[in-house]
């Protein structure tokens, strides 16, 4: 970094000495002006970016005691160093006082002024670094829940040189503490300051830190982070990407962690990190079809697309006709397989099985009550983190109306089941109890409670649990209610217990939720142009 120093002295000879005897350059200085007293210095502040005041004490109009009481409160971050022939204990008493950096006595030692301009650069270096910090980090708090970002904050681009780079990165596992680890600030509000995914986002920063780039990192979800990393030169180093790989390397060998990065291009204009964000977090869940650990979204595969319809067709007589768990399991492989074999990613494959899921359970009352015990396989909020885990989804999602009796008695029990279903969707922000919906279906309240777990595997408040928290997610997804107002509209009479029930069935909490829910209405609006112009360039060959 240079450092850019305005030379103030009334003798012109003082100024020319010290313009043309100290090497300024081997010091990484830049001389951006002369002045001839305090007056005129403050002028110049005003037309040049000046990082250090150097300045003589005994100046006609403005002296340079006053000029640093001036600078002082209108500059609180530049530094000043004093020059004086006076070996005056008041006078450097009185500069110390008003925030000068140093005193030192004319004629001036080299290697003495070295030295302070050395650790002004160091100390400015670090400032501009922490400042960059916790811009960066606001930046990437709004880019993971969906929020507008301030890409052109001046801290973040104080330097007009620096290459940014983004980077969405998923890590297996939990990464031990960082002992060298202070308390986050800067806007910890997505970063989760504490805990596992505090620890993750101290890491990853280290672990960039130490290839000599600037570097943040904030949690994006379940063992997600999005982390921005700044260059210094056009296009950062030659290879940047081998930075990311070391970290790869570093918390496989370290931690015996798998991590995956899907990075952005590297670009000079901040403006468009806003745009980038969402494409590498999109492009993350790409990365069981990329060979490579590190990887950019512009690299990532379009997938062969599969029917929906062709593959519901597979589906269709395990639920007309029923069949076991290992028959579903099966046939879900099989998809599973072809989903990987077309090269899907995770979320592409996500949004495929919803589609799926939607088309084979239409007209089926049980499924709406059901569905909130296990997210469907494009449940946005919570993305899957590998194809096992989206099959297990999906395959959840299609048991409670695939795995049944086929005797005539079954079919009917299922239907009372169905009924009660419905009562408790259409009731329950009601005081609901088994009882009164064991009445609603002419049936004991013990013989209801032995039906309700035969047919759904639930207990009655489970499930009552599952459908009042599947409506909160519509509310705090849809609505600008506030939270305690959601839980009572639900049902709920303690906020406390509903933040504790919404948390226990989705593994998030009630605010968390509604902040990855606008994420994901943003990433969609996103994708909606990109997929038009595809298909206008599709349909033009």
């Amino acid at each position: 970094m240079e450092l850019n120093v305005l030379i103030v002295d009334d003798e012109p000879i003082v100024c020319k000495g010290l313009r043309e005897t100290v090497p300024w350059d081997e010091w990484g200085v830049r001389i951006v002006g002369e002045a001839h007293d305090g007056e005129e210095a403050l002028e110049m502040l005003t037309r040049h970016d000046v990082d250090l005041v150097l300045s003589d004490i005994r100046m006609p109009r403005m002296d340079g005691l006053e000029l640093s009481r001036e600078v002082s409160g209108r500059y609180p971050g530049k530094r000043i160093v004093m020059l004086s022939g006076y070996d005056d204990f008041e006078y450097a008493r009185q500069a110390l006082r008003l925030g000068v950096k140093d005193y030192l006595l004319k004629p001036v030692d080299i290697g003495e002024l070295m030295f302070v301009i050395r650790n002004i650069r160091r100390e400015l270096a670090e400032e501009r670094a922490k400042r960059w910090r916790a811009a960066a980090v606001r930046l990437l708090s709004a880019l993971a829940v969906g929020e507008r970002a301030d890409a052109n904050h001046p801290d973040l681009t104080f330097d007009p040189d620096l290459t940014f780079r983004l980077a969405a990165c998923l890590i297996e596992g939990e990464v031990p503490a960082s002992p060298s680890a202070e308390p986050r600030d800067g806007g910890a509000g997505a970063s989760g300051a504490g805990g596992a995914a505090g620890e993750r986002a101290v890491r990853v920063e280290e672990y960039l830190g130490a290839g000599g780039i600037l570097a943040a990192a904030v949690s994006a979800g379940p063992n997600r982070l999005l982390a921005l990393c700044a260059f210094r030169g056009s296009g950062g180093p030659r290879d940047d990407k081998a930075v990311f790989r070391r970290m790869v390397d570093a918390v496989r060998e370290r931690h015996g962690l798998r991590m995956r990065c899907c990075l952005s291009p590297a670009v000079a204009e901040p403006e468009a990190l806003e745009e980038l964000g969402r494409r590498v977090v999109k492009g993350l869940s790409a990365w069981p079809v990329m060979e490579d650990a590190v990887y950019e979204w512009a690299d990532i595969p379009e997938p062969e697309r599969l029917s929906v319809e062709e593959e519901a067709e597979a589906f269709r007589p395990l639920i007309e006709q029923g069949c076991d768990g290992a028959v579903l399991r099966m046939t879900a492989d099989g998809l599973i397989a072809r989903l990987r074999e077309r090269r899907y990613g995770l979320d592409d494959a996500a949004d495929f099985l919803r589609q799926l899921e939607e088309r084979l359970s239409a007209g089926l009352p049980v499924r709406q009550a059901l569905r909130s015990a296990a997210p469907a396989g494009g449940e946005k909020a919570f993305p899957p983190a590998s194809y096992g885990e989206l099959k297990e989804r999906f395959v959840r999602a299609l048991e409670p109306f695939v795995i049944r009796e086929e005797t005539g008695a079954g079919a009917e029990q299922r239907m009372l089941v169905d009924k009660a279903v419905r009562f408790m969707k259409e009731h329950y922000n009601r005081d609901l109890k088994a009882a009164m919906v064991a009445c609603r279906i002419n049936v004991s309240p013990n013989y209801f409670s032995q039906l309700l777990k035969k047919v759904t595997g639930r207990h009655f408040n489970d499930l009552l649990h599952e459908i009042r928290i599947e409506k909160a997610k519509e509310l705090l997804a849809e609505t600008e209610y506030r939270i305690f107002q959601i839980g009572r509209l639900v049902g709920y009479k303690e906020y406390k217990y509903f933040v504790q029930t919404f948390k226990r069935l989705t593994n998030v909490s009630p605010s968390r939720y509604r902040m990855m829910a606008y994420q994901a209405r943003r990433n969609a609006g996103a994708d909606a142009p990109a997929a038009r112009e595809r298909g206008n360039m599709e349909a033009g060959e």
